[in-house]
Order: structure tokens, then C-alpha cells, then sequence
């Protein structure tokens, strides 16, 4: 656990020097990345086949 509060002290205050377009585009980044992720989830969640009728052949 202390392992992981010192990365995340550690990309804390890598933002913390960044300018704001760069905070805005790591940011942006991180949000499509996570959407990305969201959408995979989505799609491989889904059936491959689909009935096609309702009804027995």
C-alpha cells in the first residue's frame, strides 16, 4: 500500500508542475483511454450469434 501512496504522491506532483494546456491533454488523454476501456467492456460483453427468429425451425 505505501508502494502505490508513492506513486500516486509522485504523479501528483509531476501534474502539479505541468502547465494547464498539459494538465487539460494528460487529462484528455486519461478520459478517452477510460472510455476506450468502457467501450471494449461493452463489446465483448455482447453475444456473438443472435437469434434471427424467435421460432423453432
Amino acid at each position: 500500500m505505501a508502494a502505490l501512496q508513492n506513486v500516486v504522491a509522485r504523479a501528483a506532483s509531476q501534474l502539479r508542475e505541468m502547465s494547464i494546456s498539459q494538465r487539460i491533454a494528460v487529462t484528455l488523454g486519461a478520459v478517452l483511454v477510460a472510455l476506450a476501456l468502457v467501450s471494449l467492456a461493452h463489446w465483448a460483453a455482447s453475444p456473438e450469434m443472435v437469434p434471427l427468429l424467435d421460432q423453432d425451425l
